[in-house]
This record gives C-alpha cells, sequence and structure tokens, in this order.
C-alpha cells in the first residue's frame, strides 16, 4: 500500500510515474492492476517464508528434522 500512496504523492505534486518515477510494490495486493498507470508488484509469500524459517530455526534449536511444507515451497541453504 506505500507504492499507491507514493503514486498518488508523486501525481499531486506534478509529476509523472510513468515519466519521472518508476514505482514497484511488494505486497502483490489486487488494487495495483486498477490503478493508471498500473501498479507492478512482487508477491514476496510472506507466510511460506515464515513457516519455512520457522522450520529451519526449529532444526537448529532441536537438532530435528521438520516435514516439508509443499505448498510453494522455497529451497533455503543448508545449515552447517
Amino acid at each position: 500500500m506505500l507504492a499507491v500512496g507514493t503514486m498518488a504523492a508523486v501525481h499531486k505534486a506534478g509529476f509523472s510515474v510513468l515519466y519521472n518515477f518508476c514505482i514497484a510494490g511488494f505486497d502483490n495486493t489486487e488494487l495495483s492492476a486498477y490503478l493508471s498507470p498500473t501498479l507492478s508488484t512482487v508477491d514476496l509469500q510472506g507466510e511460506e517464508m515464515g513457516r519455512l524459517g520457522m522450520d529451519a530455526l526449529l532444526t537448529l534449536v532441536f537438532n530435528e528434522k521438520h516435514p516439508p511444507h509443499t505448498k510453494n515451497t522455497a529451497h533455503l541453504p543448508d545449515f552447517p
């Protein structure tokens, strides 16, 4: 939502998002498709990253293997 506010502030200041600024969002909000110009966004999959991070943390703390999540699984580096 920060990018949406930034686009409004750029327009209010008399500038153009297309010609004077490049703005991208990082929350993949549905609102981005309805803006003019449309807003490019990235889906960071925060919930999945949190799950994977917790699995890695629990593995380090308890030296146990936890079952990996299968939906949108990202690969984390191996820890020593």
